[in-house]
Parts: C-alpha cells; structure tokens; sequence
C-alpha cells in the first residue's frame, strides 16, 4: 500500500512544471478582469488585521505591536488551513472528467488547488 502511494506522489511530483503552468494560467484567468488581481486578497487581510488588531488592543489594553502580528498570523493560518480543506476536496469533484478519461496520479489534481 506504501509503494503505491510513494509511486504516486512521486509521479505527482514529477510533474511539477504541468502543474505550474496550469496553475499560473487558471490564476490569470480567474483574475484576468481585476486592476488589482490577488493583491485584493493581501489588501484584505492586510485591513482586517489592522481593524481588529487596533480594536482589540484598545479593548484588552495590549500593545499594538504584540498583538498585530499575532492576529495576521492566526488570519494566515485559518486562512490556509480552511482553504486547503474546501480547495482539497473540491479538486477531484472539479476534475472528475480528468480522472476518468487520463491516467493520471492522484496526487496530480490536489497539487493543481
């Protein structure tokens, strides 16, 4: 069972420059009409963590400096962790077609979210 999957997250890996470039074009796609791009994403967060982390340190009476980093950092890892389990399963539903028809490994379809 081990060597199945090393042999398929091997192949997965292997295929690392299908993977980039697929991954780059559906990110110019899906930001092809936006003047800022993914950079809303980091403007976002950037907001956020600056609105709460002044609201709570006021609140809680903490200095800014410590808590600011902590609120972005928590932010990043919800953010990932949260991502990776909707992005995660979404990628085989999303490529089913893929999967039928290509012999492809499994590993390949996660590693393109």
């Amino acid at each position: 069972m081990f060597k199945t999957l090393n042999k398929d997250l091997l192949a997965g890996y292997l295929m690392w420059r299908v993977i980039l470039f697929i991954s780059w074009t559906d990110l110019r796609a899906k930001y092809r009409r936006t003047l800022l791009g993914p950079l809303w994403i980091v403007i976002g967060l950037a907001a956020g963590s600056i609105g709460l982390g002044l609201l709570w340190s006021v609140l809680w009476d903490i200095p800014k400096e410590e808590i600011l980093p902590r609120i972005t950092i928590g932010f990043l890892v919800w953010i990932f962790i949260s991502t990776s389990i909707v992005e995660g399963s979404n990628s085989i539903i999303g490529a089913d077609a893929l999967v039928k028809n290509l012999s492809l490994p499994i590993s390949f379809y996660p590693m393109l979210s």
